[in-house]
């Protein structure tokens, strides 16, 4: 799955959830280092989401493919106390990171549990939802 596909994902998700409003940033064309989402929500809370996938390692390593600027940008908007998440994809598995962007390497699932919300396989998880509302 590709990131446009997990937007699309993401975006049925806010839609048949009536959640809000998600829209795709092209950061490109702005910097690389801001996220690949804004969301405003229909109960007026709004943020960033930037969107992640990749593999667990042989040994359970879980390492996150930040470019660069990524990670500063994500702290210190978290920082600020604005909204910021990492919706991360591991193998079919979904993750939410909600806190202590500055981490990037997990050394397993536990690990990565610390700091991330575990979805499931599929966005339509309510745990996943009621973060936005």
């Amino acid at each position: 799955m590709k990131e446009k596909d997990m937007y699309k994902n993401l975006l049925s998700c806010f839609k048949n959830n009536l959640i809000g409003k998600i829209y795709r940033i092209e950061t490109g064309q702005i910097t690389r280092s801001i996220p690949d989402c804004y969301f405003v929500t229909f109960s007026g809370k709004n943020g960033w989401i930037e969107l992640k996938q990749t593999k667990q390692l042989a040994n359970g390593t879980i390492k996150i493919p930040y470019r660069p600027g990524q990670q500063h940008w994500l702290t210190f908007h978290e920082h600020l106390k604005l909204n910021v998440y990492v919706l991360l994809r591991v193998g079919f598995d979904f993750y939410v990171i909600t806190k202590n962007f500055s981490k990037s390497v997990f050394t397993d699932e536990l690990d990565l549990v610390k700091d991330a919300i575990y979805i499931g396989r599929s966005l339509k998880h309510i745990e996943f939802t009621n973060l936005f509302v």
